[in-house]
C-alpha cells in the first residue's frame, strides 16, 4: 500500500489480524494546502463575525427571552448549516444544506424587522444586521447556484 505523506491515517488491528488495518474514511489531513474546509469559505468567516455581533447585540435585557432564542438559533443554523454541507459529498446533499442556511439568513432578516417594530433596536442597528444577512444570503445564492450548474452537468 502506498501512502499519502499529506495524510495521518488512523489505523486499527483486528482480532485475527497482526497487520493493521486501513480505513480510508477516517483520514485527517495534516497540512494539504488544496483541501479546503467550510473554515476557509468567506461566508463562513463572514458568518461567525455576524454571530458574534448578534449575540452581543442579544445581551440586551430588552430583548424577549423567545426573540433572543429564535434570533440567536437562526443565526448559528446559517453556520453550522454551511459547515454540515461543506462536508456532504454529493452536489445535491451540499445544495440542500446551502438552502437552509439561506433561508436561516432570511428568517434572521425578518426577526430583525420585529424586532425594529417593536422598537428593539434602532433602524440603522436593524438596516446594518439586514445588509449582512442579505450579504451572506447572496453569497449563499451563489454556491447553491454553482451547485446547480453541477447537478446540471451531472444529469447530461
Amino acid at each position: 500500500v502506498s501512502l499519502n505523506p499529506n495524510l495521518n491515517y488512523h489505523t486499527t488491528k483486528t482480532c485475527s489480524e497482526s497487520s493493521p488495518v486501513l480505513f480510508p474514511w477516517t483520514l485527517t489531513l495534516t497540512s494539504n494546502p488544496f483541501m479546503a474546509t467550510f473554515r476557509d469559505l468567506k461566508v463562513y468567516q463572514l458568518c461567525r463575525k455576524l454571530n458574534k455581533d448578534i449575540f452581543l447585540l442579544m445581551k440586551n435585557p430588552a430583548f424577549d427571552r423567545n426573540v433572543r432564542d429564535q434570533l440567536s438559533r437562526a443565526s448559528m443554523s446559517i453556520a453550522l448549516n454551511i459547515a454540515e454541507g461543506s462536508g456532504r459529498f454529493s452536489h445535491k446533499d451540499k445544495r440542500n444544506f446551502y438552502v437552509i442556511s439561506r433561508a436561516s439568513a432570511s428568517e434572521c432578516i425578518a426577526l430583525l424587522d420585529i424586532v425594529e417594530d417593536f422598537q428593539l433596536v434602532t433602524q440603522e442597528e436593524a438596516d446594518q444586521f439586514r445588509s449582512r444577512y442579505e450579504e451572506l444570503s447572496k453569497m449563499l445564492f451563489g454556491m447553491i447556484r454553482s451547485l446547480d450548474t453541477h447537478l446540471q452537468k451531472d444529469a447530461g
